[in-house]
């Protein structure tokens, strides 16, 4: 985002609350109209809804699961064949 302007960032929250209002599936045609070929200002409110589309799933998923998951993913080799001191 260059333009990064209070009346800019007032366009792209409403947007962004509108799209958010429609379903999903009309979202797409919605924001082509009511962006009218600004290409910046669509990515923008893609981008967001993008980070929507994200938070729902993780709270759609069980914390312990999901934490699993985390750790799995961050790892590090395990330490298998080390000693561990005792005393």
């Amino acid at each position: 985002m260059t333009d990064s302007s209070p009346d800019r960032l007032r366009q792209i929250e409403q947007l962004y609350n509108d799209a958010l209002e429609r379903e999903e599936q009309d979202r797409a045609a919605f924001l082509a109209d009511a962006c009218a070929g600004d290409d910046e200002l669509l990515a923008d409110v893609r981008s967001l809804l993008g980070y929507e589309r994200e938070a729902g799933g993780f709270l759609e998923r069980p914390a312990l699961s999901e934490a699993a998951r985390m750790l799995a993913r961050d790892a590090r080799p395990a330490l298998a064949g080390q000693g561990i001191a005792v005393g």
